[in-house]
């Protein structure tokens, strides 16, 4: 892969707005990279097309330095970091991303429910009170397609290693989570379909 920062997979993870600040952070965080990030999945964000690592594998310590700079780096080194190989680094950025208001945020949260680390998944329905819905509610009616993908991951986690925990799919912690999502979304469309009746 090209040394330049401009080329890494890393870039096309945000939004063109934000491409200023993509080169400088991706920089750094590529000087002691452990190895070149792992997949992706595509998603949309307001007509633009976003490519996220599946996985990245920076030093887990040179990205928590990172993530601690000013708006909006900060915010793109923690999106970063949730897709981190390290559960831990994984969780701790995460805590510090869902305080943060940014739109460009919601897959990254997102993902996170379709995953195996229930701890992590925790933490985000802790934080549903707090979240700005109208920005989640946004993403999902863009992105049906990553919304069915997480739903079919979390049942399949599910299924293989938590149905002893949790023998009632509905009380999985994941289940819970994408329904409160999954309720965000169907609040804009109920909106959208309320605007559409007109009025006197």
């Amino acid at each position: 892969m090209p040394s330049s920062a401009q080329n890494h997979l890393e870039i096309q993870a945000f939004p063109g707005a934000l491409s200023a600040y993509a080169p400088e952070l991706l920089s750094m965080l590529n000087e002691n990279r452990l190895c070149a990030p792992k997949h992706s999945f595509q998603v949309y964000l307001d007509g633009e097309t976003l490519v996220i690592p599946g996985r990245v594998y920076y030093r887990a310590e040179n990205l928590l330095t990172l993530a601690v700079n000013s708006q909006p780096s900060q915010a793109m080194a923690l999106c970063l970091g949730t897709r981190h190989a390290d559960g831990h680094v994984r969780e701790a950025c995460l805590r510090h991303l869902l305080t943060q208001s940014e739109n460009w945020i919601a897959p990254y949260v997102i993902q996170l429910v379709g995953e195996y680390v229930i701890e992590i998944v925790q933490v985000i329905e802790q934080a549903l009170p707090q979240l700005d819905q109208s920005i989640y509610a946004r993403y999902l009616a863009q992105n049906p397609g990553h919304f069915a993908t997480t739903a079919r991951r979390v049942r399949s986690y599910w299924y293989c290693y938590y149905r002893d925990r949790y023998p009632v799919f509905e009380n999985y912690p994941a289940t819970r989570v994408l329904q409160a999502f999954g309720n965000m979304r169907d609040g804009i469309h109920w909106a959208q379909r309320e605007g559409s009746c007109g009025g006197r």
